[in-house]
């Protein structure tokens, strides 16, 4: 659906959430070898679960907040480092800027691990094992081994299941809630859309995930976040944004 239903109190919460479901493999990935020597891709795993870290979710989210920041000509810098935009304000920044004495600062937002789980009972899902062929970056063809035939590997990777997206913005000032949930709401939006994905593979169709209806905590509807990050525009003076 273009627009899931929101659900959870009026009050402002300081901890978001948002169920999705895979439309197909999705995987956060280690290396490893099989019986034959051939490379695995295996999915980082909590519990026996396959996971999200909150590092890759947060990657995801962050990429695409500055896209629509920018989009609309608010700020958000290049280098992620510069300390003074929304982005950095929200996600943190590196300390290397040369610019500032500081050696860096996290976010005000956490963005949690998530576990794939059933999507009926909770429990581990199944992963299914599919083999590639390896390509070559110099030549755009497959890549080859000396006097053998083509390099191959192999991915393991859950493709049915469900994982939450737990954002905590309990650090967060209450005059920056409105905006940031605006954001999110969006990028939570291109995700459903398949505009935004998750992990490896996402330009062979992995990392697709789709919003449950009914499973979005603390975040406006996606019309309530387009008005309130036009009035941003507006308050900020902003005359040349693009439209989402």
């Amino acid at each position: 659906t273009d627009e899931p239903a929101r659900t959870g109190p009026d009050r402002p919460l300081t901890h978001w959430s948002v169920r999705f479901r895979l439309a197909g493999p999705t995987l956060v990935s280690t290396t490893s070898t099989d019986e034959t020597g051939q490379v695995v891709r295996i999915p980082l795993r909590d519990s026996g679960a396959p996971l999200l870290p909150g590092s890759s979710l947060k990657g995801v989210l962050r990429s695409r907040v500055e896209l629509v920041l920018r989009s609309v000509g608010l700020s958000a810098c290049e280098t992620q480092r510069c300390g003074e935009c929304l982005a950095c304000g929200y996600f943190g920044f590196g300390g290397d800027d040369t610019r500032r004495a500081s050696v860096g600062q996290r976010g005000r937002v956490r963005v949690l691990s998530a576990r794939v789980v059933d999507q009926l009972d909770g429990h581990t899902v199944h992963t299914r094992v599919t083999t590639h062929v390896a390509i070559d970056r110099f030549t755009g063809g497959a890549a080859m081994r000396t006097g053998q035939g083509g390099l191959l590997y192999k991915v393991e990777a859950p493709d049915t299941g469900d994982v939450t997206l737990s954002l905590d913005v309990t650090e967060l000032p209450d005059d920056e809630r409105s905006l940031f949930g605006a954001l999110v709401r969006i990028v939570v939006d291109d995700m459903h859309r398949g505009l935004a994905r998750v992990g490896h593979s996402t330009t062979r169709g992995y990392g697709h995930l789709v919003v449950l209806d009914g499973h979005i905590d603390g975040l406006p509807s996606l019309t309530e976040a387009r008005a309130a990050l036009a009035a941003a525009v507006a308050d900020a003076g902003v005359t040349d944004g693009g439209a989402r």
